[in-house]
């Protein structure tokens, strides 16, 4: 599975850098949780980033594959400490390097330039951390236990504002469906909600 991801993004960023397409990076943030029927975790804050390529299918609809760096995770409020009458909230958060190979399809809205994004996303995990307000030590999740590898399905509506013939910029609010579990004998799967900002050229 990392072997088919990485041959994946170096794949895409050679089609990025040999196509005479559109290019374009975006960033934003990320509001992240895990979705679990048996837990009350809630989203955490983090960055998104990344760069994709535009490759036309017909008038309305392209293919954009890209590439991206993710902090994903979750957050847990008024976990007990052992020993202590005291509760501390607890923060975690996991970097993915993903592959979102989404299709965009362009609906106007008024004198928008909108479209409807959706399509798979793959992701491996490259590092987590762990925080807790006053020093305590983070025991809450065993790092090992979170899976390395990710899948879902990103589904998105964004606008573009032509600034030239070649430049725009736009924004773009895009929701992640995980489907793999986060992390072994759980039920948990990632959820994410990001507001996106992209500079096209």
């Amino acid at each position: 599975m990392k072997t088919f991801l990485i041959l994946c993004a170096l794949a895409t960023l050679g089609t990025a850098s040999a196509s005479t397409k559109d290019f374009g990076v975006y960033g934003g943030l990320n509001a992240a949780t895990i979705h679990s029927p048996a837990s009350n975790l809630s989203a955490t804050g983090g960055l998104l980033i990344g760069a994709q390529t535009f490759l036309p299918l017909n008038e309305t609809l392209e293919f954009t594959p890209s590439l991206q760096l993710a902090q994903r995770g979750f957050s847990v409020d008024n976990v007990s400490v052992v020993g202590s009458p005291f509760t501390v909230d607890v923060h975690y958060h996991a970097t993915f390097l993903e592959l979102p190979l989404l299709f965009r399809a362009k609906v106007p809205v008024g004198t928008l330039d909108s479209y409807l994004t959706a399509g798979p996303n793959f992701g491996l995990k490259l590092g987590s951390s762990c925080s807790i307000r006053g020093g305590y030590q983070c025991t809450v999740l065993n790092d090992e236990s979170v899976k390395s590898t990710l899948f879902g399905i990103e589904l998105g509506f964004g606008s573009d504002f032509i600034l030239s013939n070649t430049n725009e910029v736009g924004f773009e609010v895009r929701y992640h469906l995980g489907f793999t579990q986060f992390a072994k004998d759980t039920e948990g799967k990632n959820r994410g909600l990001a507001l996106l900002f992209h500079f096209n050229f």
